[in-house]
Protein backbone atom coordinates (compact mmCIF):
# COMPACT_ATOMS: atom_id res chain seq x y z
CA UNK A 1 0.00 0.00 0.00
CA UNK A 2 1.46 3.07 -1.14
CA UNK A 3 0.77 6.61 0.90
CA UNK A 4 1.39 9.65 -0.23
CA UNK A 5 3.29 12.72 1.55
CA UNK A 6 1.01 13.83 4.78
CA UNK A 7 -0.43 17.67 3.59
CA UNK A 8 0.40 20.45 6.42
CA UNK A 9 -3.27 20.96 7.18
CA UNK A 10 -4.17 17.25 7.97
CA UNK A 11 -1.25 16.83 10.61
CA UNK A 12 -2.90 20.44 11.78
CA UNK A 13 -6.80 18.92 12.15
CA UNK A 14 -5.61 15.85 13.53
CA UNK A 15 -3.60 17.64 16.45
CA UNK A 16 -7.08 19.56 16.85
CA UNK A 17 -8.60 16.49 17.14
CA UNK A 18 -6.60 15.17 19.83
CA UNK A 19 -6.87 18.42 22.07
CA UNK A 20 -10.66 18.51 21.31
CA UNK A 21 -10.87 14.74 22.77
CA UNK A 22 -8.83 15.77 26.11
CA UNK A 23 -10.54 18.51 26.18
CA UNK A 24 -14.39 16.56 25.82
CA UNK A 25 -13.23 13.93 27.89
CA UNK A 26 -12.86 16.08 30.76
CA UNK A 27 -16.58 17.17 30.60
CA UNK A 28 -18.61 14.02 30.37
CA UNK A 29 -21.56 13.72 32.52
CA UNK A 30 -20.94 13.37 36.18
CA UNK A 31 -24.99 13.31 36.92
CA UNK A 32 -25.64 9.51 35.45
CA UNK A 33 -22.93 7.26 37.92
CA UNK A 34 -21.91 4.01 35.64
CA UNK A 35 -23.10 1.54 38.58
CA UNK A 36 -24.10 -1.60 36.97
CA UNK A 37 -27.32 -3.48 37.70
CA UNK A 38 -26.41 -6.56 35.59
CA UNK A 39 -24.32 -9.57 36.77
CA UNK A 40 -21.65 -9.05 35.14
CA UNK A 41 -18.16 -6.24 35.67
CA UNK A 42 -19.84 -3.77 32.91
CA UNK A 43 -19.32 -0.49 33.56
CA UNK A 44 -18.18 -0.78 37.14
CA UNK A 45 -14.47 -1.62 36.64
CA UNK A 46 -14.49 1.35 33.87
CA UNK A 47 -15.07 3.83 36.68
CA UNK A 48 -12.01 4.16 37.35
CA UNK A 49 -9.76 7.16 36.61
CA UNK A 50 -7.70 6.42 33.58
CA UNK A 51 -4.60 7.50 32.17
CA UNK A 52 -4.40 10.16 30.23
CA UNK A 53 -3.75 9.81 26.79
CA UNK A 54 -0.43 11.82 27.03
CA UNK A 55 0.83 8.38 29.25
CA UNK A 56 0.13 5.57 27.55
CA UNK A 57 2.57 3.85 25.48
CA UNK A 58 2.09 1.12 23.04
CA UNK A 59 3.01 -1.95 25.57
CA UNK A 60 4.74 -4.17 23.45
CA UNK A 61 8.54 -3.77 22.22
CA UNK A 62 8.87 -2.22 18.61
CA UNK A 63 9.21 -4.70 15.89
CA UNK A 64 9.95 -4.11 11.98
CA UNK A 65 7.90 -6.58 10.08
CA UNK A 66 9.37 -6.20 7.15
CA UNK A 67 6.71 -5.10 4.91
CA UNK A 68 4.18 -7.54 6.14
CA UNK A 69 0.83 -7.39 4.49
CA UNK A 70 -2.05 -7.02 6.92
CA UNK A 71 -5.17 -8.37 5.09
CA UNK A 72 -8.86 -8.06 6.33
CA UNK A 73 -12.16 -9.45 4.66
CA UNK A 74 -15.33 -7.36 5.41
CA UNK A 75 -18.76 -7.83 3.96
CA UNK A 76 -19.37 -6.23 0.27
CA UNK A 77 -21.73 -4.07 1.33
CA UNK A 78 -22.84 -0.58 -0.59
CA UNK A 79 -21.15 2.54 0.03
CA UNK A 80 -24.10 4.32 -0.16
CA UNK A 81 -25.65 2.89 3.18
CA UNK A 82 -23.16 3.63 5.57
CA UNK A 83 -22.21 0.02 6.66
CA UNK A 84 -19.08 -0.63 3.79
CA UNK A 85 -15.86 -0.99 5.73
CA UNK A 86 -13.53 1.14 3.67
CA UNK A 87 -10.12 1.92 7.01
CA UNK A 88 -7.77 0.30 5.38
CA UNK A 89 -8.87 1.40 1.36
CA UNK A 90 -7.53 5.33 2.74
CA UNK A 91 -4.00 6.08 0.80
CA UNK A 92 -4.32 9.61 1.21
CA UNK A 93 -5.46 12.87 2.83
CA UNK A 94 -8.43 15.25 1.32
CA UNK A 95 -8.90 17.63 4.23
CA UNK A 96 -11.86 15.74 5.88
CA UNK A 97 -10.99 14.84 9.36
CA UNK A 98 -12.15 11.26 9.61
CA UNK A 99 -10.70 10.54 6.46
CA UNK A 100 -7.09 11.84 7.39
CA UNK A 101 -7.57 10.46 10.75
CA UNK A 102 -7.57 6.98 9.32
CA UNK A 103 -4.74 7.67 7.04
CA UNK A 104 -2.62 9.36 9.30
CA UNK A 105 -3.74 6.09 11.82
CA UNK A 106 -2.69 4.01 9.15
CA UNK A 107 0.23 5.51 7.60
CA UNK A 108 2.05 5.42 11.06
CA UNK A 109 1.47 1.69 11.52
CA UNK A 110 3.05 1.58 8.05
CA UNK A 111 6.43 3.68 8.50
CA UNK A 112 7.16 2.31 12.23
CA UNK A 113 6.14 -1.46 11.76
CA UNK A 114 7.25 -1.77 8.36
CA UNK A 115 3.37 -2.82 7.87
CA UNK A 116 1.17 -2.24 5.25
CA UNK A 117 -2.49 -3.07 4.88
CA UNK A 118 -5.29 -4.81 2.28
CA UNK A 119 -9.21 -4.76 2.73
CA UNK A 120 -10.70 -7.75 0.87
CA UNK A 121 -14.82 -7.02 0.63
CA UNK A 122 -16.70 -10.01 -0.30
CA UNK A 123 -20.45 -10.73 -0.11
CA UNK A 124 -20.47 -13.53 1.82
CA UNK A 125 -18.13 -13.36 4.44
CA UNK A 126 -19.03 -16.15 6.64
CA UNK A 127 -19.00 -18.49 3.31
CA UNK A 128 -15.29 -17.53 2.79
CA UNK A 129 -13.83 -17.77 5.91
CA UNK A 130 -15.18 -21.35 6.64
CA UNK A 131 -14.04 -22.28 3.24
CA UNK A 132 -10.49 -21.19 3.77
CA UNK A 133 -10.05 -22.83 6.97
CA UNK A 134 -11.71 -26.22 6.04
CA UNK A 135 -8.90 -26.08 3.08
CA UNK A 136 -6.04 -24.67 5.57
CA UNK A 137 -5.23 -21.63 3.50
CA UNK A 138 -3.68 -18.77 5.41
CA UNK A 139 -6.14 -15.94 3.59
CA UNK A 140 -6.87 -13.62 5.85
CA UNK A 141 -5.27 -11.99 9.20
CA UNK A 142 -8.86 -10.71 10.97
CA UNK A 143 -12.21 -10.95 9.58
CA UNK A 144 -14.76 -8.06 10.05
CA UNK A 145 -18.33 -9.63 10.46
CA UNK A 146 -21.34 -8.12 11.64
CA UNK A 147 -22.14 -9.24 15.29
CA UNK A 148 -25.52 -11.69 14.39
CA UNK A 149 -22.27 -13.31 12.02
CA UNK A 150 -20.17 -13.84 14.17
CA UNK A 151 -21.24 -16.28 16.35
CA UNK A 152 -21.66 -18.77 13.33
CA UNK A 153 -18.11 -18.17 12.62
CA UNK A 154 -16.55 -19.51 15.95
CA UNK A 155 -15.82 -22.65 15.36
CA UNK A 156 -13.57 -21.29 12.28
CA UNK A 157 -11.59 -18.67 14.71
CA UNK A 158 -9.29 -18.21 17.31
CA UNK A 159 -10.17 -17.78 21.26
CA UNK A 160 -8.63 -14.49 21.71
CA UNK A 161 -7.57 -14.42 25.23
CA UNK A 162 -4.73 -17.22 24.52
CA UNK A 163 -2.91 -14.00 22.41
CA UNK A 164 0.02 -12.63 24.69
CA UNK A 165 0.25 -9.53 22.11
CA UNK A 166 -3.57 -8.57 22.54
CA UNK A 167 -3.64 -6.45 25.89
CA UNK A 168 -7.89 -6.99 26.18
CA UNK A 169 -7.79 -4.59 29.32
CA UNK A 170 -6.54 -1.90 27.26
CA UNK A 171 -8.95 1.20 26.71
CA UNK A 172 -8.87 0.77 23.06
CA UNK A 173 -10.85 -2.42 23.68
CA UNK A 174 -14.18 -2.04 24.67
CA UNK A 175 -14.23 -3.38 28.08
CA UNK A 176 -17.65 -4.20 28.28
CA UNK A 177 -17.30 -5.87 24.98
CA UNK A 178 -14.78 -8.30 26.07
CA UNK A 179 -16.68 -8.77 29.66
CA UNK A 180 -20.28 -9.00 27.49
CA UNK A 181 -18.90 -12.01 24.90
CA UNK A 182 -16.60 -13.98 26.74
CA UNK A 183 -17.92 -17.71 27.24
CA UNK A 184 -15.94 -20.56 29.71
CA UNK A 185 -13.33 -17.22 29.53
CA UNK A 186 -12.77 -17.97 25.72
CA UNK A 187 -13.05 -14.55 23.70
CA UNK A 188 -13.58 -15.02 20.06
CA UNK A 189 -14.66 -11.37 18.82
CA UNK A 190 -13.94 -8.12 19.94
CA UNK A 191 -14.80 -4.49 19.21
CA UNK A 192 -12.04 -1.15 20.18
CA UNK A 193 -10.47 1.59 18.80
CA UNK A 194 -8.84 -0.20 15.96
CA UNK A 195 -12.35 0.72 13.98
CA UNK A 196 -15.46 2.73 14.59
CA UNK A 197 -17.58 0.51 12.91
CA UNK A 198 -18.96 -0.70 16.29
CA UNK A 199 -20.14 2.48 17.02
CA UNK A 200 -22.45 2.72 14.01
CA UNK A 201 -24.73 -0.29 15.35
CA UNK A 202 -25.73 1.61 18.82
CA UNK A 203 -29.22 2.22 19.25
CA UNK A 204 -30.68 5.29 20.41
CA UNK A 205 -33.61 7.74 20.22
CA UNK A 206 -34.13 10.49 18.33
CA UNK A 207 -36.57 13.08 18.82
CA UNK A 208 -38.27 16.16 17.14
CA UNK A 209 -37.66 19.34 18.79
CA UNK A 210 -40.34 21.04 17.20
CA UNK A 211 -43.26 18.41 18.02
CA UNK A 212 -41.93 18.75 21.12
CA UNK A 213 -42.25 22.48 21.59
CA UNK A 214 -45.45 22.43 19.72
CA UNK A 215 -46.94 20.78 22.40
CA UNK A 216 -45.35 22.04 25.50
CA UNK A 217 -43.61 19.07 26.40
CA UNK A 218 -40.87 18.73 29.14
CA UNK A 219 -37.15 18.93 28.36
CA UNK A 220 -36.20 15.03 27.46
CA UNK A 221 -32.58 16.19 28.07
CA UNK A 222 -33.66 16.93 31.47
CA UNK A 223 -35.57 14.28 32.45
CA UNK A 224 -31.89 11.97 31.11
CA UNK A 225 -29.87 14.02 33.28
CA UNK A 226 -32.49 14.26 36.08
CA UNK A 227 -32.19 10.19 36.09
CA UNK A 228 -36.18 10.51 35.23
CA UNK A 229 -36.47 9.20 31.33
CA UNK A 230 -38.06 5.86 31.73
CA UNK A 231 -40.53 4.01 29.25
CA UNK A 232 -43.51 5.59 31.33
CA UNK A 233 -42.08 8.72 30.68
CA UNK A 234 -41.79 8.16 26.98
CA UNK A 235 -44.88 6.37 26.80
CA UNK A 236 -46.66 9.52 28.56
CA UNK A 237 -45.15 11.67 25.58
CA UNK A 238 -45.99 9.51 22.84
CA UNK A 239 -49.39 9.21 23.60
CA UNK A 240 -49.91 12.89 24.14
CA UNK A 241 -48.58 13.99 20.24
CA UNK A 242 -50.51 11.39 18.05
CA UNK A 243 -53.58 12.33 16.19
CA UNK A 244 -55.10 12.44 12.74
CA UNK A 245 -54.17 15.61 11.34
CA UNK A 246 -56.47 16.21 8.19
CA UNK A 247 -59.82 14.34 10.57
CA UNK A 248 -60.11 11.53 7.61
CA UNK A 249 -60.24 9.05 10.56
CA UNK A 250 -57.66 6.78 9.01
CA UNK A 251 -54.07 7.06 10.08
CA UNK A 252 -51.18 7.51 7.51
CA UNK A 253 -48.00 9.57 6.96
CA UNK A 254 -50.10 12.80 6.65
CA UNK A 255 -50.56 12.81 10.89
CA UNK A 256 -48.90 12.66 13.59
CA UNK A 257 -47.17 10.03 15.50
CA UNK A 258 -45.37 9.96 18.96
CA UNK A 259 -43.18 7.03 18.00
CA UNK A 260 -41.55 5.13 14.95
CA UNK A 261 -38.57 2.75 14.79
CA UNK A 262 -36.32 0.55 13.09
CA UNK A 263 -37.76 -2.66 13.81
CA UNK A 264 -34.93 -4.61 15.01
CA UNK A 265 -34.67 -1.92 18.02
CA UNK A 266 -36.45 -3.96 20.19
CA UNK A 267 -33.63 -5.57 21.96
CA UNK A 268 -32.45 -2.76 22.52
CA UNK A 269 -35.65 -1.48 24.57
CA UNK A 270 -35.08 -4.55 26.29
CA UNK A 271 -31.02 -4.11 27.40
CA UNK A 272 -32.12 -0.67 27.95
CA UNK A 273 -34.57 -1.38 30.70
CA UNK A 274 -31.44 -2.72 32.82
CA UNK A 275 -32.30 -6.17 31.39
CA UNK A 276 -30.89 -8.99 29.17
CA UNK A 277 -31.11 -12.06 27.51
CA UNK A 278 -28.43 -13.81 28.66
CA UNK A 279 -26.51 -13.27 31.79
CA UNK A 280 -23.50 -15.37 33.22
CA UNK A 281 -22.41 -16.97 35.98
CA UNK A 282 -19.33 -17.30 37.98
CA UNK A 283 -18.07 -19.70 35.79
CA UNK A 284 -18.38 -17.40 32.48
CA UNK A 285 -21.78 -19.55 31.27
CA UNK A 286 -24.53 -18.28 29.66
CA UNK A 287 -28.06 -18.53 31.37
CA UNK A 288 -31.16 -16.72 30.95
CA UNK A 289 -34.60 -15.78 32.91
CA UNK A 290 -32.73 -14.24 35.78
CA UNK A 291 -35.61 -11.45 36.63
CA UNK A 292 -38.67 -12.47 34.88
CA UNK A 293 -40.74 -9.73 37.07
CA UNK A 294 -38.92 -7.15 35.45
CA UNK A 295 -38.77 -8.64 32.27
CA UNK A 296 -42.82 -8.55 32.18
CA UNK A 297 -42.77 -4.92 33.97
CA UNK A 298 -40.71 -3.79 30.71
CA UNK A 299 -42.58 -5.58 27.87
CA UNK A 300 -46.21 -4.38 29.56
CA UNK A 301 -44.51 -0.66 29.30
CA UNK A 302 -43.62 -0.89 26.20
CA UNK A 303 -46.74 -2.32 24.79
CA UNK A 304 -48.64 0.82 26.59
CA UNK A 305 -47.50 2.92 23.73
CA UNK A 306 -46.00 0.77 21.19
CA UNK A 307 -48.85 -1.56 20.34
CA UNK A 308 -51.96 0.87 21.12
CA UNK A 309 -50.28 4.63 19.51
CA UNK A 310 -47.63 4.35 17.56
CA UNK A 311 -46.27 1.88 14.39
CA UNK A 312 -44.03 -0.58 14.01
CA UNK A 313 -41.41 0.82 11.42
CA UNK A 314 -39.41 -2.20 11.04
CA UNK A 315 -38.48 -2.68 6.88
CA UNK A 316 -41.32 -5.57 6.46
CA UNK A 317 -44.26 -3.24 7.50
CA UNK A 318 -47.33 -4.00 5.25
CA UNK A 319 -47.47 0.64 4.69
CA UNK A 320 -43.94 0.79 3.38
CA UNK A 321 -45.20 4.70 3.75
CA UNK A 322 -45.21 5.01 7.47
CA UNK A 323 -41.72 3.46 8.37
CA UNK A 324 -39.18 5.27 10.35
CA UNK A 325 -37.67 6.19 6.84
CA UNK A 326 -40.29 8.24 5.97
CA UNK A 327 -41.61 9.73 9.29
CA UNK A 328 -39.55 11.04 11.37
CA UNK A 329 -37.24 12.86 7.88
CA UNK A 330 -40.77 14.00 7.31
CA UNK A 331 -41.28 15.70 10.65
CA UNK A 332 -44.28 13.38 11.55
CA UNK A 333 -42.77 11.68 14.47
CA UNK A 334 -42.11 12.67 17.82
CA UNK A 335 -39.40 9.99 18.72
CA UNK A 336 -37.60 7.72 16.44
CA UNK A 337 -35.71 4.53 17.59
CA UNK A 338 -33.12 4.07 15.36
CA UNK A 339 -29.35 3.21 15.33
CA UNK A 340 -26.18 5.57 15.21
CA UNK A 341 -25.06 5.40 11.71
CA UNK A 342 -28.40 6.05 10.69
CA UNK A 343 -27.59 9.99 11.75
CA UNK A 344 -24.75 9.89 9.36
CA UNK A 345 -26.64 7.99 6.59
CA UNK A 346 -29.83 9.25 5.72
CA UNK A 347 -30.50 11.98 8.93
CA UNK A 348 -28.14 14.85 7.67
CA UNK A 349 -30.56 16.30 5.49
CA UNK A 350 -33.10 16.55 7.61
CA UNK A 351 -34.61 20.09 7.88
CA UNK A 352 -36.27 20.20 11.16
CA UNK A 353 -33.96 20.30 14.54
CA UNK A 354 -33.63 17.22 16.24
CA UNK A 355 -32.05 15.93 19.33
CA UNK A 356 -30.58 12.65 20.69
CA UNK A 357 -31.33 10.60 23.56
CA UNK A 358 -30.47 7.60 25.05
CA UNK A 359 -32.91 4.49 25.24
CA UNK A 360 -35.26 4.82 28.56
CA UNK A 361 -34.31 3.19 31.75
CA UNK A 362 -37.34 0.99 32.86
CA UNK A 363 -38.24 2.85 35.81
CA UNK A 364 -36.44 5.32 38.30
CA UNK A 365 -34.69 2.39 40.26
CA UNK A 366 -32.79 1.49 37.55
CA UNK A 367 -29.19 3.40 38.34
CA UNK A 368 -28.41 3.95 34.87
CA UNK A 369 -28.61 4.21 31.48
CA UNK A 370 -27.79 1.05 29.05
CA UNK A 371 -26.97 1.42 24.96
CA UNK A 372 -27.95 -1.76 23.41
CA UNK A 373 -25.24 -2.94 20.42
CA UNK A 374 -27.53 -3.68 17.48
CA UNK A 375 -26.80 -7.49 16.17
CA UNK A 376 -27.06 -6.28 12.63
CA UNK A 377 -25.52 -3.27 12.61
CA UNK A 378 -22.69 -3.78 14.51
CA UNK A 379 -18.95 -5.01 13.30
CA UNK A 380 -16.54 -6.57 15.66
CA UNK A 381 -12.80 -8.25 14.36
CA UNK A 382 -12.33 -12.18 14.53
CA UNK A 383 -9.07 -13.90 13.67
CA UNK A 384 -9.37 -17.38 11.56
CA UNK A 385 -8.03 -20.30 12.75
CA UNK A 386 -5.90 -20.33 9.59
CA UNK A 387 -3.60 -17.23 10.18
CA UNK A 388 0.21 -18.68 9.88
CA UNK A 389 1.76 -16.33 13.14
CA UNK A 390 -1.56 -15.22 15.77
CA UNK A 391 0.87 -13.48 17.66
CA UNK A 392 2.25 -11.18 14.85
CA UNK A 393 -1.23 -10.47 13.82
CA UNK A 394 -2.27 -9.84 17.30
CA UNK A 395 0.49 -7.04 17.24
CA UNK A 396 -0.32 -5.49 14.32
CA UNK A 397 -3.77 -5.48 15.61
CA UNK A 398 -2.93 -4.12 18.85
CA UNK A 399 -1.36 -1.16 17.33
CA UNK A 400 -4.30 -0.67 15.29
CA UNK A 401 -6.31 0.04 18.74
CA UNK A 402 -3.61 1.68 20.36
CA UNK A 403 -2.75 4.11 17.44
CA UNK A 404 -6.68 4.25 16.60
CA UNK A 405 -7.50 5.42 20.16
CA UNK A 406 -5.08 8.28 19.93
CA UNK A 407 -6.03 9.13 16.40
CA UNK A 408 -9.34 7.86 14.97
CA UNK A 409 -10.93 7.94 17.71
CA UNK A 410 -10.94 11.98 18.66
CA UNK A 411 -11.99 12.35 14.91
CA UNK A 412 -14.81 10.40 14.71
CA UNK A 413 -16.14 11.38 18.30
CA UNK A 414 -15.62 14.67 18.85
CA UNK A 415 -15.73 16.06 14.61
CA UNK A 416 -17.41 13.94 13.27
CA UNK A 417 -20.10 13.26 15.21
CA UNK A 418 -20.66 16.21 18.09
CA UNK A 419 -19.87 18.93 15.54
CA UNK A 420 -21.27 17.38 11.95
CA UNK A 421 -23.80 15.23 12.68
CA UNK A 422 -25.18 16.77 16.27
CA UNK A 423 -26.85 19.82 16.30
CA UNK A 424 -26.16 20.84 19.88
CA UNK A 425 -24.11 20.48 22.59
CA UNK A 426 -26.75 18.65 24.89
CA UNK A 427 -26.47 16.05 22.27
CA UNK A 428 -23.07 15.92 22.63
CA UNK A 429 -23.44 15.35 26.37
CA UNK A 430 -26.05 12.26 25.71
CA UNK A 431 -23.10 10.91 23.35
CA UNK A 432 -21.05 10.43 26.66
CA UNK A 433 -23.89 9.00 28.35
CA UNK A 434 -24.48 6.56 25.20
CA UNK A 435 -20.68 6.02 24.25
CA UNK A 436 -20.13 4.42 27.79
CA UNK A 437 -23.41 2.55 28.62
CA UNK A 438 -22.70 -0.13 25.62
CA UNK A 439 -24.02 -3.40 26.09
CA UNK A 440 -23.64 -6.43 24.39
CA UNK A 441 -26.09 -9.07 25.12
CA UNK A 442 -25.10 -12.64 24.23
CA UNK A 443 -29.14 -13.60 23.71
CA UNK A 444 -28.98 -10.86 20.92
CA UNK A 445 -25.93 -12.35 18.82
CA UNK A 446 -25.84 -16.28 20.03
CA UNK A 447 -29.65 -16.44 20.33
CA UNK A 448 -29.54 -19.80 22.32
CA UNK A 449 -32.90 -21.60 21.39
CA UNK A 450 -34.39 -18.11 20.20
CA UNK A 451 -34.57 -17.04 23.25
CA UNK A 452 -34.51 -13.35 21.37
CA UNK A 453 -36.51 -13.75 18.15
CA UNK A 454 -39.10 -15.26 20.97
CA UNK A 455 -39.51 -12.47 22.97
CA UNK A 456 -39.87 -9.81 19.75
CA UNK A 457 -42.38 -11.95 18.25
CA UNK A 458 -44.49 -11.84 21.06
CA UNK A 459 -43.80 -8.09 20.97
CA UNK A 460 -44.77 -7.61 17.86
CA UNK A 461 -47.85 -9.02 18.13
CA UNK A 462 -48.83 -6.69 20.66
CA UNK A 463 -48.66 -10.13 23.36
CA UNK A 464 -46.99 -10.25 27.08
CA UNK A 465 -46.40 -13.93 27.45
CA UNK A 466 -42.80 -13.97 28.10
CA UNK A 467 -43.24 -16.51 31.03
CA UNK A 468 -45.25 -19.04 29.07
CA UNK A 469 -43.32 -18.53 25.98
CA UNK A 470 -40.24 -18.66 27.70
CA UNK A 471 -41.53 -22.24 29.12
CA UNK A 472 -42.17 -23.33 25.92
CA UNK A 473 -38.22 -23.03 24.79
CA UNK A 474 -36.65 -23.63 28.09
CA UNK A 475 -34.98 -26.98 27.51
CA UNK A 476 -33.99 -25.95 24.05
CA UNK A 477 -31.98 -22.62 25.37
CA UNK A 478 -30.27 -25.12 28.16
CA UNK A 479 -29.20 -27.43 25.27
CA UNK A 480 -27.99 -24.81 23.07
CA UNK A 481 -26.08 -23.25 25.53
CA UNK A 482 -24.77 -26.58 26.98
CA UNK A 483 -23.67 -27.63 22.90
CA UNK A 484 -22.36 -24.60 22.54
CA UNK A 485 -20.03 -24.28 25.72
CA UNK A 486 -19.15 -28.65 24.81
CA UNK A 487 -17.93 -27.30 21.65
CA UNK A 488 -15.12 -24.37 22.91
CA UNK A 489 -13.94 -26.22 26.39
Amino acid sequence: MKFENVKIPCVLIVLLCLLAFVSCAGNQNDEIQPQNTYDDKGQDEQSAEPATEAEKVFPHEILDLGGYVFRVLAAEDDKGNGLYYEDLEITEANGEAYNDALYMRNLKIEEQFGVSFKSVNKGDIAGDVKKTVNAGTDEYDFVLPRLHTAWNLIPYCSDLMELKNLSLAESWYDQNCVENLSVAHKLYTVTGSAFTKHYDGIMLLLFNKQILQDNALLDPYAKVRDGKWTLDAMGEMVKSVTRDLNGDGVMDRYDLWGYAQQGDIIGGIINGAGLKYMHKNKDDIPYTMANAERMNMAIDKFLSFYRDYSWDTSREANNAHLSAFWLFPDGKALFNGIMLHYIQWQYRSVEHDFGIIPIPKLDEVQERYYASTNAYHTYCYMMPKTVADPEITAYIFEAMGFYGEKIIKPAYYDICLTRKYTRDDESNEMLDIIFNSTVYDLGLYANFGNISGSVESLIQKGENTYVSSYEKIESKISAAIEKFVESIE
